[in-house]
């Protein structure tokens, strides 16, 4: 296996055990073909033999997650940097704004918030936002209001489509069948409450891979000396979501996984 990385901190991962609850989503014979989906569970990831064979990939060789695969496990590590990645929030508006796999035009946002019922307005769900009394949250009732706006037009969209492929098939090759990418899931460590509204657009960094359509977990790092919650994404190539529930138990469980930040 190969894992490939670039790191900073973030939040939260459920804490629950993939291979209790969620492996058997990827045993029934779906790809009947590709063995490993079926042998996950059993990768060896607790022998530092393993870890040894992996090339690494890192753009923060100073990350603490960089530093235990080192120093405990002697994996070798190779940095990286995407350049295109930088184009993440324009990628996800990109794949907002295409059209279906059968040519029509996408499910608008504000349809999907009234769920299939009655039409919502945005703004005077801002109102009852503003009074408590709305079922849903500021960011997704802002969403609504500036979804038109935010669509690109369909020379913008093609632009972003070529980044998009040409981004997804560097990360594929890359990584290929066995590689493992870690990335940030916030560009700082969990900020307080109400604090991202301020900064909107941090969202790409794990909306990035909804666009690229590959698999990845959110994995808990623990807390840091602050008692802030910590975090990294796990990512590998299509069809690999073995490896992704592989190593981010292992990561929970060498790091503490999910920690409560406060007293209830």
């Amino acid at each position: 296996m190969r894992l490939a990385h670039a790191t900073a901190p973030a939040t939260a991962f459920d804490g629950f055990q993939p291979d209790r609850q969620t492996m058997p989503l990827f045993r029934p014979s779906v790809f009947p073909d590709r063995q490993e989906i079926n042998q996950c569970s059993g990768l060896p990831l607790y022998q530092p033999e393993l870890w040894k064979q992996i090339p690494l990939f890192s753009s923060q060789p100073e990350a603490e997650v960089v530093t235990h695969l080192e120093n405990t496990l002697g994996a070798s590590i190779q940095h990286v940097k995407l350049k295109q990645m930088k184009y993440s929030f324009q990628l996800w508006v990109t794949m907002m704004s295409a059209k279906a796999y059968d040519g029509k035009e996408p499910l608008k946002f504000v349809d999907l918030l009234s769920d299939r019922g009655k039409p919502i307005n945005p703004l005077w769900e801002l109102v009852k936002w503003c009074l408590g009394l709305s079922a849903h949250t500021i960011p997704a009732i802002g969403l609504a209001l500036l979804e038109e706006k935010l669509k690109y037009s369909s020379e913008k969209c093609k632009k972003f489509t070529a980044v998009k492929e040409s981004l997804r098939k560097e990360l594929v090759e890359m990584l290929g069948d066995d590689g493992v990418f870690l990335y940030p899931s916030h560009p700082t460590v969990a900020p307080k409450h109400h604090v991202p509204l301020t900064r909107p657009f941090n969202f790409a960094y794990t909306g990035v891979f909804n666009a690229l359509g590959l698999p990845v977990t959110q994995c808990p790092l623990g807390l840091n000396a602050k008692g802030l919650p910590l975090g990294i994404q796990v990512a590998a190539g299509p069809f690999n979501d073995h490896l992704t529930l592989a190593v981010a138990q292992y990561l929970e469980k060498s790091f503490g996984g999910w920690v409560c930040p406060g007293k209830l």
